[in-house]
């Protein structure tokens, strides 16, 4: 089942002509998240990661997890993101006469390609592109569940990845406004701290801090949705 493969038992991985990772997660985006991710970020031989396949936006899923399934991807070392939308990948012209690329669960689940390509989610990851090309993203290291790095009252839902001690960022997709504590930051440097919106791509500014500790208490998000920390050493 290619749903479950990761890198260590992959019939490809060692072929020359194997030069990076596909992953069709179907499964819950949150089960086993950072052992999957771990997988094969860790895996001996290094590649490039593409969350090509998880659920599709208006099918198995609504604008918020298709949203959520590409900042996840990111925030654990999958640095791509394949988006799918009920309509569009099964080709869907015509409910009556049926014209179905694809007819798995048709017609319950007929919706017009031209609705599909217009849901949400499509235009709410644009905003994901805009938050990762304005910083240095392939330099960002997951820090999955390390407690060196954080401590987070929602683990599971709470994913950070930094460059070194200079960019801190955390994907909080918990239900709730609460977030938790960032870590190993250097002591005494001025550092800026921003909510982006995820729905609208806005920034709010938080503060401008020092440590001498090492440690920041985040403030609670602005709501219960999901939003994206970003910390800058000044």
């Amino acid at each position: 089942n290619t749903s479950h493969t990761r890198a260590n038992d992959s019939w490809w991985a060692n072929k020359p002509s194997h030069n990076w990772w596909g992953i069709p997660w179907q499964a819950s985006i949150n089960d086993a998240l950072f052992s999957i991710a771990k997988n094969f970020w860790n895996n001996s031989t290094a590649k490039p990661s593409v969350l090509y396949e998880s659920a599709y936006e208006g099918f198995w899923t609504d604008a918020k997890g298709a949203r959520e399934a590409g900042y996840k991807a990111f925030q654990n070392g999958i640095y791509g993101y394949g988006y799918g939308a009920n309509g569009v990948w099964n080709d869907l012209y015509s409910k009556n006469p049926p014209d179905y690329g694809t007819d798995y669960e048709m017609p319950v689940r007929y919706i017009s390609w031209y609705d599909g390509a217009n849901l949400p989610g499509a235009q709410q990851l644009t905003h994901l592109k805009k938050f990762y090309t304005a910083i240095d993203w392939w330099k960002l290291i997951p820090r999955f569940d390390e407690t060196a790095w954080s401590s987070f009252v929602d683990k599971n839902q709470s994913f950070i990845a930094s460059d070194g001690q200079k960019t801190y960022v955390v994907y909080f997709a918990n239900k709730v406004p609460s977030t938790g504590e960032l870590k190993n930051l250097l002591i005494n440097k001025n550092y800026s701290a921003k909510w982006f919106n995820t729905r609208n791509g806005m920034y709010t500014k938080i503060k401008t801090f020092t440590t001498s500790t090492g440690s920041w208490m985040v403030p609670d998000k602005p709501d219960s949705e999901d939003w994206i920390l970003l910390v800058n050493q000044l």
